[in-house]
């Protein structure tokens, strides 16, 4: 399938959401002019511990970001630092405890894909584990979950504790994560909101992936006009082994406000391993 044909089928699955030209430029940026491979000599392990840790030096964080005002495809980690802190624009841990319309959907969609009860699932971005709570009450028997708030795992072990006790959690930046992880780890792996949409291109988010992933990733994905860090991301999975197996758009309400230009809503997106 040509590039073309993958842009316009971008540009064509987002039905009534309007793509303007700048949004359009600035996904062509974030898919095609990100030197992915800047990652490795730019971003440590030491590094990654240290954002974790809220450790890093003041001069650490002056020349990074000096790097990122000027080129706009040097590798960062620094943007995981508010969730790191847990409390980002107000969104703190006991934001993520309630379930709501496409969370259901979402948790429907793992166990409708998942082999067997013993499907090792993956929830990247876990928070304080309403999801993985969900699916444990469901028999699901073999789950992780990873996280870069640890105030949020925290609050898992008071909140689901019996969940807490029977899934396997690790708190890392996804860069981090994901990148130590062995190939075909993971049955399936999903994510809620716009997690993977929080990871700047110069990290390739979607390659890691798919690559740890056996069957399907399952995504909410918020479909908006003012992503931080627009990509064509069905172009991306394809280009990684994985289509289009299912999609439900939208889910639930339009989300907005009528003095603001930002708009986004929610939508199912199952991708499948192309089996060869």
């Amino acid at each position: 399938m040509s590039v073309n044909k993958n842009l316009n089928n971008e540009v064509k699955s987002r039905g009534q959401y309007l793509v303007s030209s700048a949004d359009f430029f600035r996904r062509v940026i974030g898919t095609f002019f990100h030197f992915r491979f800047l990652w490795k000599f730019v971003i440590s392990d030491g590094h990654i511990e240290r954002v974790l840790s809220n450790k890093l030096t003041s001069r650490e964080i002056y020349v990074h970001r000096l790097f990122e005002r000027m080129f706009w495809f040097w590798p960062r980690a620094l943007d995981a630092r508010v969730w790191v802190g847990g409390d980002y624009k107000g969104r703190t841990a006991d934001k993520y405890i309630s379930f709501d319309v496409s969370s259901t959907v979402l948790s429907d969609a793992v166990q409708r894909f998942a082999g067997s009860k013993n499907s090792k699932i993956l929830d990247l971005g876990c928070n304080v584990g309403r999801h993985l709570n969900n699916l444990h009450q469901r028999g699901m028997t073999n789950l992780h979950g990873v996280d870069a708030m640890s105030s949020a795992l925290d609050m898992m072990a008071d909140t689901f504790p019996e969940t807490y006790a029977a899934v396997n959690l690790e708190h890392n930046l996804f860069q981090g994560f994901l990148s130590k992880e062995e190939s075909n780890s993971f049955d399936i792996v999903y994510s809620h909101g716009a997690t993977i949409q929080l990871v700047h291109p110069s990290f390739d988010v979607v390659q890691h992936l798919c690559r740890i992933t056996r069957e399907y990733v399952v995504l909410i994905h918020q479909e908006t006009l003012q992503d931080q860090y627009p990509r064509f991301w069905h172009l991306e999975f394809e280009k990684n082994g994985f289509h289009l197996r299912h999609c439900l758009r939208p889910i639930g309400d339009h989300m907005g406000t009528e003095n603001s230009n930002h708009f986004e809503t929610n939508s199912l997106l199952v991708f499948q391993r192309h089996i060869p």
